[in-house]
């Protein structure tokens, strides 16, 4: 899979989890993941 599609389904997923205290935990993963996207190769 493409990095690029990567990027998309993460800011997805977390542009869907906003507000929706219950998956706090996914969200924080995901932040991580963000971060590390640069690191793609």
């Amino acid at each position: 899979m493409p990095k690029s599609a990567i990027e998309q389904r993460v800011h997805n997923a977390q542009k869907w989890l906003v507000g929706k205290t219950k998956h706090g935990d996914i969200a924080a993963l995901l932040d991580l993941v963000e971060m590390n996207l640069k690191n793609l190769k």
